[in-house]
């Protein structure tokens, strides 16, 4: 069981040789564990067992765990592990947004020149001519996002449209890799979705939970307002 039992596990379904060496390797710390998206756990205790079972981990092993999460998923991993070195993401500068374009699109086209060098010089038209947009992109999800959507159409120029479609790509695809069960409801779409987050961020700025403010909602009050809004 644990971190290691569900690696072992997962390694020998893909029939990786690794599954066989993983407990030597871990006993003699050699070992790098990354954690991606802790505050994807949907439920607050769960995740307090699984920052425990990491803690555990790290301690029995001493392998090196790289955790990410956004900042209002970590609460109790930092409880559980008040000591645990934290990072925040700052946002890039003119030469890493260059950089990280120009990794970017050399990882996505590798076998397309021609479509990489003129997706590539699109965007950093787009970004060099449009201070709004470009300041967008500092932030490196954000940066990430306008790739993907320059991919095939070029960028809006206004700031509120390109946080438009945005978040129609993340409410369209966001869901898409993360081996979920199909859904069973088809008629939840895509304008049923952006409508749902509308009225839920009108909600959450408006304070209209006790255990919930600003940007922050209790899973007991997103459960209510979810199932209020199937019903009407």
């Amino acid at each position: 069981g644990g971190v290691l039992g569900y690696a072992e596990r997962w390694l020998k379904s893909r029939e990786l040789v690794l599954h066989t060496r993983l407990r030597a390797l871990a006993a003699t710390g050699r070992l790098l564990f990354l954690i991606d998206g802790f505050d994807e756990v949907r439920i607050s205790r769960r995740r307090r067992f699984y920052a425990e079972m990491l803690l555990l981990f790290w301690r029995s092993t001493g392998c090196r765990m790289i955790v990410t999460s956004r900042t209002a998923g970590a609460e109790e991993l930092r409880t559980v592990w008040p000591d645990l070195p934290a990072f925040a993401l700052e946002e890039f500068d003119d030469t890493q947004v260059q950089r990280f374009l120009e990794a970017w699109h050399q990882m996505i086209f590798r076998d397309e020149h021609n479509k990489r060098d003129s997706c590539l010089a699109r965007i950093v038209h787009t970004l060099e001519l449009n201070r709004p947009v470009r300041e967008v992109g500092r932030n490196p999800l954000l940066l990430t996002l306008l790739c993907v959507l320059n991919r095939r159409h070029e960028l809006p120029r206004r700031r509120h449209q390109v946080f438009q479609r945005v978040i129609e790509l993340l409410a369209s695809q966001w869901e898409a890799n993360k081996d979920l069960p199909p859904c069973t409801h088809p008629e939840f779409d895509l304008d049923d979705k952006l409508l749902y987050l509308r009225k839920l961020a009108w909600s959450m700025q408006q304070d209209q939970w006790k255990d919930s403010s600003g940007n922050r909602i209790a899973a007991d009050d997103l459960e209510r307002f979810s199932s209020k809004f199937g019903l009407e």
